[in-house]
């Protein structure tokens, strides 16, 4: 009786240690990390009980592929929307720079309005005091006298009228062209806006 407890007992350790290695190489493989994202390979599991396979190895396994088959999908979105990140920032220099120009024109066309304008002043000017001169000279008591310089002022006076008609004409054509210029700017600004909207959209 005494030898068949010691036998048992012989028997019983190095089943415990046996059991316990199994139990902490099961902990150990559920803990092995796996790698990779952002375009990285994931690496093959580690099997703890090789060559033969229990139900926890092929869990393992199937997770494994699981993973690696996202891990390609998330690849292929991460590709598409930088080329989708990359057409847009060209489509946005392209409208900054059309922007530009157009920029370049209204300051142009602002410049050339401003002149006009002050051109059109001192004609009017001009042609008020060349209008004045001329009733004072229509005058009957200097009429007779101021016969020769009569005609000259009012060719004056005509040319000066023609003048301002063709300035008032360019001026016109000219706002016609900042209002058309500023048309296109507003919505230029529109197409920049939708596409920092779409840029931020797709980050």
């Amino acid at each position: 009786m005494v030898i068949i407890k010691r036998i048992s007992v012989v028997l019983y350790i190095p089943a415990f240690i046996v059991l316990t290695s199994i139990s902490a190489f099961g902990q150990l493989t559920n803990q092995i990390p796996v790698k990779g994202g952002g375009g990285g390979d994931v690496p093959p599991p580690v099997m703890m009980c090789s060559p033969r396979r229990c139900l926890q190895c092929i869990k393992i396994e199937r997770d494994y592929a699981v993973c690696k088959q996202n891990l390609a999908g998330a690849d292929d979105t991460i590709a598409q929307l930088t080329a989708d990140n990359q057409a847009l920032r060209e489509e946005l220099d392209q409208k900054d720079a059309q922007i530009k120009v157009l920029q370049e024109k209204i300051a142009k066309l602002q410049d050339e309005k401003t002149q006009l304008a002050e051109e059109s002043r001192n004609c009017s000017l001009e042609l008020s005091d060349i209008k004045r001169q001329n009733r004072i000279l229509s005058e009957p008591r200097l009429l007779q006298y101021n016969t020769r310089r009569l005609p000259r002022a009012i060719r004056r006076a005509r040319f000066l009228a023609a003048n301002c008609n063709r300035i008032k004409r360019v001026r016109k054509k000219a706002v016609l062209t900042s209002r058309k210029a500023r048309r296109s700017y507003r919505e230029l600004l529109q197409g920049v806006e939708q596409a920092g909207v779409m840029i931020l959209s797709s980050r």
